[in-house]
């Protein structure tokens, strides 16, 4: 896990696999980093956002040949160099969205050993029936 320094601030980045706009799966996450936030003991932190459906493409590109493109290498460095991450997702008949979970698929199985991460899932239209 990175560690903040005293010259640093707490790296905190929001993985939000929400597909509209705006999306209520974002609008959880924001609420989460801002009390995250708010609750920092250094009270100097940085918050950074990977919308997945900006990506789709990219992670899809990735799953099927192992090309990691400009834009998904960003979203992975952030993580890499992440204090902390927050990610949510909306939840489809029980279970994570695929873009969520495809994305988690494509990175390095060590990239976030030891890093907290908070899990958010929004449900509640017919479309989440089964949750």
């Amino acid at each position: 896990m990175n560690t903040p320094t005293a010259a640093g601030p707490f790296r905190l980045v929001v993985v939000s696999a929400g597909i509209s706009d705006p999306s209520s799966t974002r609008l959880l996450a924001d609420r989460i980093a801002e009390r995250t936030a708010a609750l920092a003991a250094t009270g100097d932190v940085t918050v950074s956002v990977i919308e997945l459906r900006e990506i789709a493409a990219d992670i899809s590109t990735a799953l099927v040949s192992q090309l990691i493109t400009p834009k998904l290498q960003q979203a992975i460095a952030a993580l890499g160099e992440a204090d902390g991450v927050i990610a949510s997702t909306p939840v489809y008949k029980a279970g994570p969205s695929g873009l969520f979970t495809s994305f988690f698929d494509v990175l390095d199985n060590d990239l976030l050993i030891g890093v907290p991460v908070v899990l958010a899932a929004t449900a509640g239209t017919a479309r989440h029936a089964l949750v």
